[in-house]
């Protein structure tokens, strides 16, 4: 609000904290990735947080490294991880609504960190995914009900 001439922490302890977006729905809403298998989540512009977990094994390791929403399908928020052990990631997951519930996406290529997730603006909705050392793909997230 001041150009950034202060700064306010919002989450407390020590939190490695990675990817982050803003629900282009609710702004108040914030999501972030983090350590382990967890996201940490803010309906109330950071006031507040709760924690969420992939439903996959947690490991010191993994992180959610990138985070977004589709920007026209509110519902749909995705979460990429990263394995700073050099293993094969977890992937994409899924959320169709509102970050309460993910799901493992199947993907047939090769199980490397996730750098980036940017979302299209068009139907089918879909998500260009930037992958270190592998490159961009494209996955489409499904037909609007």
């Amino acid at each position: 609000t001041d150009g950034a001439s202060s700064w306010q922490r919002v989450t407390t302890g020590e939190r490695f904290t990675f990817g982050m977006a803003i629900d282009p729905s609710t702004p108040s809403r914030i999501v972030a990735g983090s350590s382990g298998n967890t996201l940490l989540i803010s309906n109330d512009e950071g006031k507040s947080w709760q924690e969420r977990h992939l439903p996959v094994t947690a490991h010191p390791q993994m992180a959610v490294f990138s985070v977004a929403f589709h920007p026209l399908r509110p519902g749909i928020v995705m979460a990429g991880t990263h394995r700073h052990d050099g293993r094969a990631i977890e992937g994409l997951f899924m959320s169709i609504d509102s970050a309460k519930t993910f799901r493992q996406v199947p993907m047939d290529i090769p199980r490397v960190n996730m750098s980036v997730i940017t979302p299209t603006a068009g139907e089918p909705a879909a998500a260009y995914i930037g992958f270190i050392g592998t490159g961009i793909f494209r996955v489409e997230l499904g037909k609007k009900r």
